[in-house]
């Protein structure tokens, strides 16, 4: 399978390395997973053209990829502030207005980055996917043969031999917890998807597809997991029915409204119980 070297002038179409995040997430012509479940989460907030600005979570996350991933790009493009312990400082204030304050870590955050990146290492699973011969964070461009949709995706690590490795972080490595996480963010949808446009692209099925979860505090607990087929057909299912949702969009923008039917809302669940329970103790007269 060929990875191109991206130079600025190539077709999208295929796999490429050494392309920067931020040109990969502005591709014109082509959509994401993360592209289709905002879609899915509203359609009206997707169409609308703006932009999430991302969070400190979504930074410390960026930040821990390039460490584990990038370790010689993450060296000479993240700015350490040692002697910094507040966002409100000026020191702090000064240094995200000359990098931009993604790429501005406190110590605090550079020796939770670091202690992440150690006990990523010190799994010997993931130490031996990550140390595998291959390409990290390569960009494949498709057109899905159905529809005709321009898709992209990016895989954190993919081997030479055909597997991919996806690293998030997260707040707990518990199965069941982690279960819930693939749900809530649609792992299942991304590894669907990311194995699709490994076919299409190579010709050939990807041989396996594992998730490195790492807990954010400390000990930092590690975890390999990878999806049974049933939840990876599930995930299919799901985003190819956000694919079919997308090209209905665009036919009809017009249905992509901020005039949702109207509701009724009920106080949660909990407070429902609690209130009945009262009831019941004749504590409400």
């Amino acid at each position: 399978m060929e990875v191109k070297k991206w130079d600025g002038t190539q077709d999208l179409k295929g796999y490429f390395s050494d392309m920067s995040e931020s040109f990969y997430h502005n591709t014109d012509g082509f959509i994401s997973k993360s592209s289709l479940s905002a879609l899915k989460a509203s359609p009206f907030k997707y169409f609308s053209g703006i932009k999430m600005e991302p969070t400190k979570a979504m930074q410390v996350g960026t930040a821990i990829h390039c460490a584990v991933l990038e370790p010689e790009k993450f060296d000479r493009e993240y700015v350490i502030l040692n002697d910094c312990k507040d966002r409100r400082q000026k020191e702090y204030k000064d240094a995200v207005k000359k990098h931009g304050v993604e790429k501005v870590l406190l110590k605090s955050d550079h020796e939770n980055i670091t202690n992440m990146k150690a006990a990523i290492y010190g799994n010997d699973a993931a130490r031996e996917f990550l140390e595998l011969d291959g390409w990290c964070e390569v960009s494949g461009f498709t057109h899905d043969k159905e529809t005709g949709v321009g898709l992209r995706h990016r895989f954190d690590k993919l081997t030479k031999c055909g597997i991919g490795v996806d690293l998030k972080k997260t707040q707990s490595v518990h199965p069941d917890e982690i279960s819930k996480t693939v749900s809530k963010y649609g792992y299942h949808m991304q590894q669907a998807l990311y194995s699709d446009g490994y076919n299409d692209i190579s010709g050939e099925q990807l041989k396996a597809f594992y998730f490195i979860f790492v807990e954010e505090k400390y000990p930092h607990q590690v975890a390999v997991v990878y999806l049974d087929d049933i939840s990876v057909n599930v995930g299919r299912d799901e985003y190819r029915e956000c694919l079919s949702e997308y090209l209905y969009y665009v036919e009809f923008p017009s249905a992509a409204s901020n005039n949702s039917e109207i509701q009724m809302i009920s106080l949660p669940e909990w407070k429902l119980r609690d209130y009945e329970t009262e009831l019941e103790d004749g504590g409400i007269f």
